[in-house]
This record gives structure tokens, sequence and C-alpha cells, in this order.
């Protein structure tokens, strides 16, 4: 499951760093886990159905977790299974806020072979959802054009083929890309010999 990372270099200068120039760094749109203020950013590309997303999804948590606030972490969609529980989490984060996000996210990929529309609904309601603004959100023609428009961004203007995609930004705003899940050695090792100012 754990796939060799390949890592696109920032300061290429080439098709590569176009590329990596059309990840938005985080805004009040995203849902962060960890210190807002951390010198390094993650920013995960992911789908809830992946499998290999789902044994990375812990190690990026105890990365996080246990970083003493130098790391802080977004979870965005590249839905290539699943729109509907790209859908579902990011009403659960609009609805319930960015703690409730995480506590459904965290369950979707512990739990992942159980995802069916009713288990995201029920989840959602756990996390304090109800089911009729959780239906309104979830058939929201906006919410699916913007799925739709932000995949297509992603797959053809960015290059993104596959899941989970990790881009890493440095204290200087340098943004490394890697394709596949990574080693928690592998993380560590990165994070080290990156600038945190």
């Amino acid at each position: 499951i754990i796939a060799i990372a390949i890592l696109v270099r920032a300061d290429t200068g080439n098709a590569g760093q176009q590329a990596l120039d059309l990840i938005p760094e985080i805004s009040e749109s995203d849902f962060v886990r960890g210190n807002v203020d951390a010198p390094i950013t993650i920013i995960e590309y992911a789908d809830f159905k992946c499998p290999a997303c789902s044994a990375y999804h812990p190690i990026l948590q105890k990365l996080v977790d246990e970083s003493s606030g130098q790391i802080k972490w977004a979870y965005r969609d590249f839905p290539i299974f699943s729109q509907e529980s790209a859908g579902a989490s990011r009403c659960v984060g609009k609805i319930a806020g960015n703690e409730s996000f995480w506590i459904y996210t965290d369950t979707l990929f512990r739990e992942q072979s159980s995802i069916t529309s009713d288990f995201l609904k029920n989840k959602a309601a756990e996390v304090g959802v109800d089911s009729e603004s959780y239906n309104s959100c979830l058939n929201d023609p906006v919410l699916v054009r913007s799925i739709d428009k932000e995949y297509n961004r992603l797959k053809y203007l960015v290059g993104l083929t596959s899941t989970p995609t990790t881009v890493i930004i440095d204290g200087k705003g340098r943004k490394f890309m890697f394709t596949g899940a990574l080693y928690e050695k592998t993380l560590i090792d990165i994070i080290e010999t990156l600038d945190k100012k």
C-alpha cells in the first residue's frame, strides 16, 4: 500500500514548478489540523475510499500531533473514487466547523470499508449535523460543481493523477510535491532539511 514517493523539486524552473505554483496556500476555506501559525505546511490531496490514503492518514496525524506546533496540515479532496464522501466531508466542515471536520475525516478513514451513503449521513449526525442541513448541503449544485471544477483543475493543470499526493511548504514558501504515501521516517527526514523561517 505504501508507495515510493516521487519528489517534484520546487526550484527547477520547469513544468513541475509551474504546477506547484497552481497549488494555493492555506486559506480560511481550508480545514486545518495543528498550529495554524506553524512554519511547515502539509497539504494532502486524498480520497476517502483510497486504501493508500487510509494507511497514510494516521502517519500524518502522528507527525502533526508530535511536531510541537511546527507543522500544520490541510486536507483537500481529490475524489478519484468517491465524490459523495468528498461532498459529505465538506458539508460537515461547513455546517459543524473545523474540529467536527477532522473527527469526521478520522472516522471515514478508520472505517473506510463501511462507507456508504447511509454511513456518511449517520456519521455526520454523530458530529452534530442534522439530516435536513446535510441533505441540503450535499445536493447543492454549487457544491457539486465546485468539487468537479477543482478536480479538473488539479488533474489537467496541476497534473495530479493519484492519491495521496502531498505538498509540503517550508518557512520560505517553497513547495515540494510528492506522489504516493510516504513513510513516517521519510517525512521526518524531509521536514528536518527544510527552512523553518
